[in-house]
């Protein structure tokens, strides 16, 4: 018996040291030795005991069965001490398997019989709070857990001090009160160190490495897990705490797209919790399968792993387990393309009031904007709007700046959907891409690029390759390696920052070392404590015109450099033309989609509705015009200069039943003959000096559309007999060609000459002259309409900018030269000088218009003198003023495209773009610019 009992103390010390399987063998020594004996207590302690062990090493069916031993014998005896230890250890059972319910009961039941111990009261007040962090009763956890710490520390139980540190960390990690958790594990680490405590080591580095994870370390998040992860193995590889860590850091790897390995850790914890009957995490770990097959485009395999996670989880009940898996089904049901949108929704609406339940309104607020981004993508804008507001209230509310940011970014990505939903069944570009997912699309459309890059990578040895586009709109960043929009967006605003500064902006760039460049590596966010060690960047070239830029980089990761070389500069500079040449055709889809655009806009504003007039013989002008637009006979145009003949061509063509083909345009008087003939009619390769490819002719390239020929009193003679004969024959012959080719052409010709008086001079031909005044309409000038100059002038000017009744007056009153274009680019010059008053009165007008008027003393307009210069504003910054508002005016004018705005300016493009980031001008929120 003695023997027994030494055998039972050797296997305690065992146990505490984690040598758990020399601790059993012991164990079953002492039993076989005490049990032909009456001591029932001492062999319900080797039961005890051996439950324990079982219970460290994941045994948990022989470990139920020792702790029912062990209850049984305590009971015979009346020994209360131990029935408390057995009933406290069958909670902690059914704790493991998620059965909170019973847990709580066997807990409660081991208080009531341990009134008046202390120690044992420390410790199962201690453990009935750690049940309440998984039924979602924190405020009662909390209370239980620190009346628990405060008993243990009065009472001097390390074991029960560490563990209440830890849970209390646990709980804060939760509510993400991350201060709070901190200061608690380091607590608990200080009292493990003192005590040198196994177990609770390698659990304190799993709390401290969940909670790197969420403030946003994953890079420190995966080592300490990994060391964790190692020591449980070592201490008891088949046990609870081992599938836990390695749940967690699957996750951690996930993060990282490190996918092959988290598939393989997140196996083996959803392997080892089977065995071990661990619901929650049996649950858990399929939630992580499932988010990891979603990753790799598997959304079969994801949505059956996420729904039967989701059952086990809900079985289980614990509510915070089950708001943030909800988030991550509908994220993999949302990125399957699930088409049962409700379904979604109403996952997401489920988490939400979970957490709200919680108090956790970070996940609460964060659930509303995952729930918006969802809703947006599926063009249901209201709804996606009402849950951003509803976000950014809540991250108000918590002080979340940084997400509140992120929702205001989203939201103004949205504002331009929303004007291009109703739009995006007409453009025949995203009709065509309906039948391929969107990622599917982004790869046909980039495919070649990607090819290119990933040869250039293998042959430089590049960390990573990526091209920074200058689109017509906007930058673009494509690359070989897989980023994240926000990566992209990230390395868009620094890359742009640093053009010009550590890079070269016209000649190739080479830094050989930049691993202490923060600037350099602040560009993308390296993995594993890597830093960028080299960067090459050099200018794409197109037609001696820069449009863009090819940025390769490498990487270290043991601070040693591995700097680019001559040859790799070499090769890349040789190899920007191709690419160049691959950015060409892909701009050449952009601009289709541009010009798709503008057509949609010629159609919506050159109708007969948008004519602005109220004058008698205008209106009778236009009724007649409406009856022959979709006649095919020529009609002509008369008109004096900056009359409208332009806009009359065009409103005819968009209202005839030719609108869906070409509109082309000619200024006759604009080319010189030899060039005008080519251009009208093309020409064959070789007919003349420099003709090194065959041409298409306008007429050609106006097939079955509308030929608008402007200024045709300047015509030469020479190329009126081809005209004549196309409206003849219809028919042309390319220049140095012999076949003549069919071609189906209205003809609109304007003049602001009399044709007549041109025929009867010679100037002009009679029998062309006929066939094409069969029909002819006048546009009165503005001085024979006055009524109109004030409905004119309201419409240049708008809603906002009124006129007094005298500027009013003095306007209609004069005539101006260039007619409606010379008064519509006066009132908008007044816009401008109004400012923010938006009054404009006779003091603006120009100098000509006044004297003329008889109001003034003939004296030139000057922009308003009357400022007093000082240090702090001077000539330079009154002068960046005006311009400043130039260019917004002409960005609004011209829809935020910055190449037409900066014609309209009549300065280069890329002046337009430094002014713009000079004076911090965001072309994308020009209507809420003042």
């Amino acid at each position: 018996f003695e023997l027994g009992l030494y055998r039972l103390l050797e296997a305690r010390n065992f146990f505490y040291e984690g040598d758990y399987s020399k601790s059993i063998k012991l164990c079953e020594s002492a039993n076989n030795l005490l049990a032909s004996s009456a001591l029932h207590g001492r062999v319900g302690r080797v039961q005890w005991m051996l439950y324990k062990n079982y219970s460290a090493l994941g045994k948990l069916g022989k470990a139920e069965v020792c702790i029912r031993d062990a209850f049984a014998f305590f009971r015979r005896i009346d020994d209360n001490e131990g029935m408390i230890d057995a009933l406290n250890g069958l909670g902690k059972l059914a704790f493991i398997r998620s059965d909170f319910k019973k847990a709580a009961q066997y807990v409660n039941d081991s208080i009531e019989l341990s009134k008046g111990d202390n120690i044992r009261m420390a410790r199962l007040i201690g453990n009935l709070g750690r049940i309440e962090i998984h039924t979602g009763d924190w405020k009662s956890a909390e209370h239980n857990l620190k009346t628990s710490l405060k008993l243990a520390y009065e009472l001097k139980q390390p074991t029960s001090i560490v563990r209440d540190h830890l849970s209390l960390g646990y709980l804060y990690l939760r509510q993400r009160q991350f201060i709070l958790a901190s200061r608690e594990l380091k607590s608990a680490s200080m009292i493990i160190e003192k005590n040198d405590f196994c177990r609770e080591s390698i659990i304190l580095q799993e709390y401290e490495g969940e909670l790197a994870f969420e403030m946003g370390d994953i890079v420190g998040a995966k080592k300490i897990l990994t060391r964790a992860y190692d020591q449980g193995r070592e201490l008891a590889g088949e046990s609870t705490l081992v599938s836990q860590i390695a749940r967690r850091l699957a996750v951690v790897e996930q993060a990282l797209e490190n996918l092959d390995d988290a598939l393989r850790i997140a196996q083996k914890a959803l392997n080892l919790s089977l065995r071990l009957d661990e619901k929650a995490e049996i649950g858990l770990c399929r939630i992580v399968i499932g988010e990891i097959f979603a990753s790799r485009k598997n959304y079969n395999s994801a949505k059956d792993y996420c729904q039967s996670g989701l059952e086990d989880i809900r079985e289980v009940g614990d509510k915070y387990d089950l708001a943030r898996s909800l988030l991550i089904v509908a994220k993999v049901y949302s990125d399957s393309g699930e088409k049962n949108r409700n379904g979604i929704v109403k996952l997401y609406d489920e988490a939400f009031r979970l957490f709200n339940s919680l108090k956790l309104f970070y996940w609460s607020a964060e659930c509303r904007f995952k729930q918006g981004i969802f809703c947006c993508e599926r063009a249901n804008i209201s709804r996606g709007f009402k849950n951003l507001y509803e976000a950014e209230k809540i991250f108000e509310k918590i002080s979340e700046r940084a997400r509140i940011r992120s929702i205001q970014l989203y939201m103004q990505e949205l504002s331009k959907l929303a004007v291009n939903v109703s739009l995006s069944s007409k453009n025949e570009y995203k009709i065509f891409g309906n039948y391929f997912s969107e990622r599917e699309y982004g790869d046909i459309k980039a495919g070649q690029i990607e090819e290119i890059l990933n040869i250039l990578a293998d042959r430089t040895n590049a960390g990573r390759v990526i091209i920074y586009s200058i689109g017509q709109n906007e930058t673009e960043v494509l690359s070989q390696t897989s980023l994240s929009r926000h990566q992209k967006k990230k390395f868009a605003q620094q890359f742009e920052e640093l053009l010009g500064e550590e890079i070269n902006a016209e000649q190739p760039t080479l830094m050989f070392d930049t691993r202490r460049d923060p600037f350099i590596n602040d560009l993308l966010q390296t993995e594993n404590g890597k830093v960028i060690s080299s960067i090459l960047v050099t200018p794409l070239r197109l037609r001696n015109e820069i449009t863009g830029y090819l940025y390769l980089d490498r990487l270290s990761s043991n601070g040693t450099i591995k700097p680019f070389g001559q040859n790799e500069l070499n090769f890349v500079v040789g190899f920007a033309d191709l690419i160049s040449f691959k950015l060409a055709e892909y701009d050449k889809t952009v601009l289709e989609e541009d010009n798709k655009r503008l057509k949609a806009q010629l159609l919506e504003k050159a109708t007969f509705p948008n004519i602005i007039t109220q004058s008698k013989p205008m209106l009778e002008m236009l009724s007649r015009v409406q009856q022959v637009v979709d006649s095919d006979i020529s009609l002509s145009i008369e008109g004096e200069t900056g009359s409208g003949k332009d806009l009359l061509a065009k409103t005819i063509h968009y209202s005839s039943n030719r609108r869906d083909k070409r509109f082309i345009s000619v200024n006759c008087a604009a080319l010189p003959e030899s060039l005008l003939e080519s251009e009208l009619f093309g020409y064959k390769k070789g007919a003349f000096t420099g003709a090194d490819k065959d041409k298409t002719g306008l007429f050609e390239e106006a097939d079955n559309g509308t030929f608008f020929l402007d200024e045709i009193a300047d015509m030469p003679m020479s190329i009126q007999a081809k005209v004549l004969r196309i409206l003849e024959e219809k028919e042309i012959v390319r220049l140095g060609e012999t076949k003549s080719c069919q071609v189906d052409v209205r003809i609109i010709s304007a003049t602001n000459k009399d044709l007549k008086v041109e025929m009867e001079a010679g100037r002009f031909r009679q029998d062309l002259y006929y066939r094409l005044t069969a029909l002819c309409f006048r546009i009165p000038p503005l001085r024979e309409r006055r009524e109109d100059i004030p409905i004119l002038i309201r419409h240049f000017a708008g809603d906002k900018i009124k006129f007094t009744p005298d500027t009013m007056k003095i306007m209609v009153a004069f005539d101006l030269p260039g007619y409606v274009r010379e008064r519509y680019n006066e009132v908008k010059k007044l816009v401008l000088l109004s400012g923010e008053s938006g009054v404009v009165d006779s003091s603006l007008l120009s100098s000509k218009i006044v004297k003329a008027s008889g109001n003034g003393d003939g004296r030139e307009l000057e922009i308003n003198t009357d400022v007093d210069f000082d240090d702090k504003f001077s000539l330079y910054d009154y002068l960046a003023e005006y311009e400043k508002r130039f260019i917004i005016k002409a960005l609004r004018d011209q829809n935020g495209v910055k190449k037409h705005a900066a014609a309209f300016l009549n300065i280069p493009e890329s002046t337009l773009r430094l002014k713009i980031k000079q004076y911090n001008i965001d072309s994308a929120g020009l209507n809420s610019v003042n």
